[in-house]
């Protein structure tokens, strides 16, 4: 890792951390909450264990309803209808601003996940198991159109009549014809994926377990697998964009954001290391996450300054005498194969650096000829965390990022 980074990164931190501007908003509980959805600048709900609340002050006051039950999930499709997914296959919509709610019904019973609506006729559901419903009557009926799986699911997005869902062991299926017939795609992760964005050209982006993070620039037909970790092995749970301008947030408070449609990225100071789970944004500047023990948090300046992550741009052209890949497996435990290929000879050196930059070990030393070459490195005795292998040679060098969790 370059140590100009780091010291670029010392210098950066207290000026960042002293002007981020997420401040707390008083939410009135201690429940864990799941989802929060606004309608404009002053109208919004957040939905969590045993509660639903609602502000329309922009949330300077939370009006606070007991609700039984765990709400996972909650969305409008205008102002005064929304629907709210929940455990034991629940749903509830309110036609009336959320004044009063009444149950639909699902037909199952599994853990309900996530909603999306197109319309105010079409939406689809996502839950545990096989669970994926739709509906064209409001809710009124529901179909289960995907068929067996044992995955998790944990969200969908709809682009026309483009479909994704994703879900838990790096589950992906897309569908082009509405939900009709899925096809099932490998981003190169096997951990749960929990969020995307897709944008009309394809461009496509997904956020998952510790923190990974996948591009892709025809629909998902083919992805960029040399994974980039945006937080240092915290899982990034949802995510948020307005037009180029998008935000991630997870564990341990992290709040991620590009400005660039995700060819760079910076991390955010959220005064808090409390899990986010959700995240909206009704301009650029004006947005709010919540999470577990009911923390609701809000800007007013997109988030403050930022931190920039040093990560290499995914479509970085590869040196040409050389190919640094990918290590398999990652994330790993306690061992990992780190492949490379030289179209020419050359003096070839391995090594793997912590997060902080320094050397933890050097793997290989010496003259190589042209070939295919692959390199075991065991961290038995190495704690979790982002490892970085680089490699040197006569006319360059390559680093890729490997995450070790124990």
């Amino acid at each position: 890792m370059n140590k100009k980074f780091y010291a670029l990164l010392l210098i950066l931190l207290p000026f960042s951390y002293s002007y981020s501007q997420w401040f707390q908003q008083q939410s009135g509980t201690v429940n864990n909450l799941s989802c929060a959805a606004f309608v404009n600048a002053n109208t919004g709900y957040v939905c969590g264990d045993d509660v639903l609340l609602k502000t329309t002050n922009a949330g300077s006051s939370w009006n606070k309803t007991a609700f039984p039950g765990v709400w996972n999930f909650i969305c409008f499709v205008n102002s005064s209808t929304g629907y709210l997914c929940g455990n034991a296959g629940k749903i509830l919509k309110t036609t009336n601003e959320g004044n009063n709610w009444f149950q639909l019904n699902t037909g199952v019973t599994s853990n309900l996940t996530s909603l999306k609506f197109i319309n105010e006729n079409t939406g689809y559901v996502t839950g545990w198991g096989k669970t994926f419903l739709k509906t064209t009557d409001g809710g009124t009926t529901f179909s289960n159109t995907f068929g067996s799986a044992y995955y998790m699911w944990r969200q969908t997005f709809v682009l026309e009549n483009y479909m994704f869902i994703l879900g838990t062991d790096g589950a992906l299926f897309k569908s082009t014809d509405y939900g009709t017939s899925w096809d099932s795609i490998y981003a190169g992760m096997p951990n749960s994926l929990s969020s995307a964005h897709f944008y009309s050209s394809g461009y496509g982006l997904i956020f998952g377990c510790c923190g990974s993070f996948f591009r892709t620039h025809d629909f998902g037909n083919h992805w960029n697998h040399d994974t980039v970790y945006l937080t240092q092995g915290w899982a990034l749970d949802d995510c948020f964009f307005l037009g180029n301008t998008g935000w991630s947030v997870g564990e341990q408070g992290n709040i991620v954001r590009t400005t660039d449609a995700g060819n760079s990225w910076e991390s955010l100071n959220s005064s808090t290391t409390t899990a986010l789970k959700s995240v909206k944004f009704v301009n650029n500047l004006t947005g709010w996450a919540v999470g577990r023990e009911g923390i609701i948090i809000k800007t007013t300046n997109g988030g403050g300054l930022g931190v920039p992550i040093g990560i290499e741009n995914n479509t970085a052209v590869i040196p040409g005498d050389f190919i640094l890949h990918q290590n398999f497996p990652n994330p790993f435990n306690p061992s990992t194969n780190i492949k490379f290929s030289l179209n020419k000879s050359s003096s070839v050196k391995i090594s793997v650096f912590g997060a902080a930059g320094k050397l933890n070990a050097v793997l290989s030393d010496g003259f190589y000829r042209q070939g295919d070459y692959s390199i075991e490195w065991r961290a038995d005795e190495k704690p979790s965390g982002i490892y970085f292998c680089k490699i040197e040679t006569e006319t360059g060098s390559q680093t890729i990022k490997m995450l070790l969790i124990k």
